[in-house]
């Protein structure tokens, strides 16, 4: 059975604050320091939470910005960099993942999925999301490699 993680940001700051996470996916450990550091000050912005709204979506947002972008970068330039990461997330969430989905919005400000992982034809996909009641619902899906999908 197909099983998929969606990377939500507690997801991704978790990762961030993992060094396991930088040893079995190098192509992120440029962020590491950075990653580790806002990690804790996450934490830190969770325990006061009544003292400052917003206060943590604001300290985090560059991070899952950076996180966001480069995981596009390298679907488009070799998906099977992303491939770690699919394994590292399905033993953290104790199965085997075969998809991660990362949602994000583009320069115009659209909604898109990036799916990634062996589950996925070509190992990746981008998709436009239409949204629609309380799920998304993918509008349309093109490889990433295609021209169509350069507008992130």
């Amino acid at each position: 059975m197909d099983k998929l993680v969606t990377l939500t940001s507690t997801i991704v700051l978790q990762m961030l604050g993992d060094t396991v996470f930088y040893r079995r996916n190098p192509i992120y450990l440029f962020m590491m320091d950075n990653g580790l550091a806002i990690s804790r000050q996450f934490a830190e912005l969770q325990r006061k939470q009544q003292q400052c709204k917003g206060c943590t979506e604001r300290a985090i947002h560059g991070s899952l910005a950076t996180f966001a972008m480069h995981t596009r970068l390298a679907a488009r330039f070799d998906p099977s960099l992303l491939m770690p990461l699919v394994e590292y997330l399905g033993e953290r969430m104790g199965f085997k993942a075969t998809a991660v989905n990362l949602y994000y919005k583009d320069s115009s400000q659209a909604q898109r999925e990036l799916r990634f992982g062996p589950g996925v034809p070509g190992l990746v996909s981008d998709a436009l999301v239409e949204q629609g009641g309380s799920h998304a619902a993918v509008h349309s899906s093109t490889p990433v490699g295609s021209s169509q999908a350069g507008s992130s």
